[in-house]
């Protein structure tokens, strides 16, 4: 799918500790029907590949906002990427989500990639209001079968027993282009997104490539049938930003999110089913 871009505004907003982050708002040409944040994944930023990018451009055109931003220690946004931490990564999405209703966004959804929809995953459970859909890209929601025992070749070649072993008494995992802290290292062990994923009552499209290098096919798998009202689509190939499939993911996406969309708006407010509403 081809369009013609919108102009888009470059933002700058602050996490609740004050971090800084840099970012990216694409409008739509009139009001949009809602607004979806792009959530990126480790090591890369909001603009990596292209694959974000297109994928404002094309949520534009069928009339939703975005924003895709740059988390703690990556792209723009100051801080070093060895103090990078889930916890702070879940600040910076919250900054995020309450930038876009600051502008009156009606509803704000989520699209994670990679480490981003494990992030995702974790924010939406912890948020009074809830996303009014999560799509969750080449999911990272297995952190042992990724980064502490990997089984993909990205895994093994950058998260090797020595290196890990190494890091703990130099403090961080230093991959050359990029360092990982010891405390996000702890925090791999701790957190199970996937587990996390199985309670989330909110519509939830997952789309993973079989032959994902990256992040493991069979733990995302395996978490979309453990979870109720997931949507999984498979897609066969070798890509972690679904090379060669890239517009069949992309029109996925968006009729998922407008259907979504469509349905909570059909729903019957809880107020008037007699059940207790939330903020």
């Amino acid at each position: 799918m081809v369009h013609e871009p919108l102009r888009e505004e470059k933002v700058v907003f602050d996490a609740s500790d004050g971090v800084s982050l840099s970012g990216v708002y694409h409008p739509t040409e009139g009001e949009p029907k809602a607004s979806v944040v792009l959530a990126h994944g480790i090591m890369v930023h909001k603009d990596y590949d292209g694959f974000y990018p297109a994928l404002a451009v094309d949520l534009a055109a069928r009339g939703f906002a975005s924003l895709r931003f740059d988390f703690r220690g990556h792209g723009e946004t100051g801080g070093k990427p060895e103090h990078m931490t889930v916890a702070g990564e879940l600040r910076d999405l919250a900054a995020a989500v309450q930038l876009l209703r600051r502008r009156g966004a009606p509803q704000v959804g989520i699209v994670g990639t990679s480490f981003g929809a494990a992030v995702s995953v974790l924010y939406a459970a912890r948020t009074r209001k809830r996303p009014f859909a999560l799509v969750l890209l080449s999911s990272v929601l297995d952190f042992r079968r990724t980064f502490l025992e990997p089984e993909t070749p990205w895994g093994k070649k950058w998260f090797t027993p020595q290196g890990l072993m190494e890091a703990r008494t130099r403090g961080k995992l230093d991959l050359g282009f990029f360092a990982l802290g010891t405390e996000l290292l702890r925090e791999f062990e701790d957190l199970k997104p996937a587990v996390v994923l199985r309670d989330l009552e909110i519509p939830i499209l997952m789309v993973h490539s079989e032959g994902d290098p990256i992040a493991p096919f069979q733990p995302a798998y395996a978490a979309a049938l453990s979870a109720p009202g997931v949507t999984f689509v498979r897609i066969d190939g070798p890509g972690h930003y679904f090379e060669g499939s890239r517009d069949r993911v992309f029109l996925t996406v968006l009729e998922w999110i407008e259907d979504s969309l469509t349905q909570q708006r059909r729903a019957p407010s809880p107020r008037r089913a007699g059940a207790a509403g939330r903020d």
